[in-house]
């Protein structure tokens, strides 16, 4: 599957009534035999491009971004093809399909592997795409379970939706490493000019 960026240089020559309403470099995602629509109907990478064209309108105006989306949008294809699963396909089809890929791309094979942003924008874009589908009737069914919980905000109790696939995020605390207490005391003896054995270091010139 490719990834081109339009360009609406020659046009006119298309034989189109005006110039493409596609913002330029706008990403589209084209299958290797290039067609967009087959005997079965259109392609899923019909869609994923009809959604993309929204994103500039809809909170993501930034080109970077669009073509972040797209890419993963293209990874997830690639995943949902893989093991025959149809981009708008049933429930049980799409949450199988998501914890495969999870799986992958957080302890699969290490050129496989994302980091953790990686992963978080990922959920993002395909979490974006698949509220754009229900919201058009394209889609009956999506990969993600979202639980609702309460936060607090400015204050106030409000209530919030999570989707489970995001990570948790870590704690400034859990960061935090411990030396344990056979290495403290060598640290404790290297600050102080001493040996292993902490005892006076005859090597020990000073800092």
């Amino acid at each position: 599957m490719l990834v081109h960026f339009f360009s609406a240089a020659g046009w006119q020559s298309w034989g189109l009534d005006g110039e493409p309403l596609i913002p330029e470099r706008m990403p589209v995602l084209v299958d290797d035999d290039f067609l967009f629509e087959d005997e079965v109907g259109p392609r899923a990478t019909r869609a994923v491009a009809s959604w993309l064209r929204t994103l500039p309108s809809s909170g993501a105006p930034s080109p970077e971004f669009v073509a972040a989306y797209a890419l993963a949008a293209r990874d997830w294809l690639l995943h949902l093809r893989r093991h025959r699963v149809a981009l708008f396909g049933t429930r049980p089809e799409l949450v199988a399909a998501l914890a495969t890929y999870a799986d992958g791309r957080l302890s699969g094979p290490l050129d496989e592997r994302v980091e953790f942003s990686s992963w978080e924008l990922q959920v993002t874009a395909l979490s974006r795409f698949y509220d754009w589908a229900e919201g058009v009737g394209l889609a009956t069914a999506v990969p993600f379970t979202v639980a609702t919980g309460k936060r607090m905000v400015q204050g106030r109790l409000v209530e919030a939706r999570y989707n489970r696939a995001r990570l948790r995020r870590p704690k400034p605390h859990v960061k935090v490493q411990h030396l344990g207490s056979d290495f403290a005391d060598l640290f404790r003896y290297g600050l102080a000019g001493l040996g292993p054995d902490g005892l006076e270091d005859a090597t020990f010139r000073g800092r």
